[in-house]
């Protein structure tokens, strides 16, 4: 099996907030860069936040430290990447990834060709490494490493007493941490059998291993491998969930949306969460973490199963404390699904710079038929990033409660039939903008009424006693008498 060959960013980071993917995600737009020609590795130091990180094993330091101390490129304790082997501390700048990032790339010059043959009987690879790089071929200074990684961990942030779902984090080191002398024959190909005892079945088709081939001259990576266990199983996609059928990125690179149909407005939304080319998916479970800071954008109120999945649903358990869902089916999940939507209640608008919020995954908890854990890929939206939500305050909302409801259209049939030429007229009443406040303006609020109301009463089922913090008009007759009555004028005027 030919392996893919990205280029190899090993990501050293120095708490358990700093992923880096968003910064690696914002310089691949900027830049163009192809979303797979990039493979980013976590390895988290023993320091600050991270120094209770389970995966930030003895090994995993002893690598960093071959890139903090050991020469020739010695740097400080700051987070870095290390783009095949090129340290961004080499560069101006504070941090300057875009700089190394687009060295490697220009750089990269695929110096030669990985293949691996599982023997499952024995839990081995056999790996070969082809060129016809004579240099390489000639250099004695050269070591293979591999080492295993899984995706979408979930963590303990003690940062902020939650919890955060990680990339590609380092594992296990199946040689050592700097890894292994090797030499190419004279034929320029190298083979070496290695063990894969300690990767269990569970994490399995999450899984995989780079293997790179490093100078240790100057540490320059010269030949990269990236294998996938469920890619050697015959899967060639993963499940990939997303929010709102979002693309990778909905704003541009200054900032704008790409879309207004990505456009989200306060009050009650709901969040729709999909599964595309699912498969055997018998239990999803996950939660969106939410900081201090995002407490005044939103608040997760309650759930809504979509109709592809409602008559296959098993069980269902959702935590409204702290926005955890888990779903189990009857049969497993396979194709295109909607599953679930969260009822949100988003009160602030998003749209200052300084002010974004993200609605990122936690405790991701996906399983197949076997119980094992599935290939899977998310659409993470996360805050200051080209991925995240834009919120706008919602026209209808003429109370300014984050909630479109009966106060709102007490607030409207005063205005109604009045046109642009009246004294009294109001542009934030005649929302379809053809200056008048008509049946087509009153429609339009009570279709968006309706909306919400059908999502609020599925939260007050779900939530015996639920109050809605912003008061509803007890007389609910005041939607048929005063709409009759305006209408009547407005009719006979025309």
């Amino acid at each position: 099996m030919l392996l893919q060959d990205p280029i190899l960013v090993e990501h050293l980071t120095c708490n358990d907030r700093d992923n880096g993917i968003i910064e690696i995600k914002r310089i691949q737009l900027a830049n163009n860069i192809p979303k797979d020609s990039l493979f980013i590795m976590r390895f988290p130091r023993q320091y600050g936040g991270s120094k209770n990180d389970p995966w930030a094993t003895e090994n995993v330091q002893k690598r960093i430290t071959y890139y903090l101390y050991d020469m020739p490129h010695p740097v400080n304790w700051l987070a870095q990447i290390i783009a095949n082997g090129k340290s961004n501390k080499e560069f101006e700048g504070n941090f300057s990834w875009e700089e190394v990032t687009k060295f490697a790339i220009t750089n990269k010059d695929n110096q030669g060709k990985f293949t691996a043959e599982e023997n499952k009987s024995t839990k081995s690879l056999k790996i070969t490494c082809e060129t016809e790089n004579q240099k390489l071929i000639k250099n004695n200074n050269l070591n293979l490493i591999a080492i295993s990684f899984q995706d979408w961990v979930n963590l303990k942030d003690t940062a902020t007493n939650g919890e955060t779902t990680y990339r590609n984090v380092a594992d296990k080191f199946l040689l050592e941490p700097k890894g292994k002398r090797i030499k190419f024959n004279k034929d320029g190909k190298m083979e070496m059998t290695i063990s894969t005892k300690d990767i269990s079945e569970e994490i399995r088709e999450q899984a995989g291993v780079v293997f790179a081939i490093q100078d240790m001259s100057d540490k320059t990576i010269k030949v990269v491998g990236l294998l996938r266990f469920a890619n050697i199983d015959g899967i060639s996609k993963p499940t990939t969930g997303n929010w709102n059928n979002y693309p990778d990125h909905i704003l541009d690179l200054k900032g704008q949306l790409i879309d207004k149909k990505y456009l989200l407005h306060t009050g009650y939304e709901e969040m729709e969460f999909s599964l595309k080319d699912a498969n055997d998916i018998t239990k999803i479970g996950l939660g969106v973490k939410q900081n201090s800071n995002e407490i005044k954008f939103y608040m997760i109120k309650g759930y809504k199963i979509n109709d592809d999945v409602k008559d296959n649903i098993k069980s269902i358990n959702f935590n409204k404390k702290t926005f955890e869902i888990e779903i189990k089916f009857i049969q497993p999940i396979s194709g295109d699904k909607n599953i679930f939507s969260f009822i949100t209640q988003f009160t602030n608008e998003s749209t200052s710079e300084n002010e974004t919020f993200g609605f990122q995954l936690k405790n991701i908890d996906f399983r197949n038929s076997k119980n094992n854990i599935p290939y899977c890929d998310f659409n993470d939206i996360t805050a200051s990033s080209y991925l995240q939500p834009v919120v706008e305050k919602n026209p209808y909302d003429l109370t300014n409660d984050a909630s479109v409801d009966d106060n709102d259209m007490q607030k409207f049939l005063p205005e109604f039939g009045l046109e642009s030429k009246d004294s009294r007229f109001e542009a934030k009443f005649d929302f379809n903008g053809d200056g008048r406040i008509d049946l087509l303006d009153f429609l339009a609020l009570q279709r968006e009424i309706e909306r919400q109301e059908k999502l609020l009463q599925i939260v007050k089922e779900q939530n015996p006693g639920f109050e809605k913090e912003s008061s509803v008009a007890d007389d609910q007759n005041i939607r048929l008498f005063h709409p009759f009555k305006n209408l009547t004028s407005y009719l006979e005027r025309d």
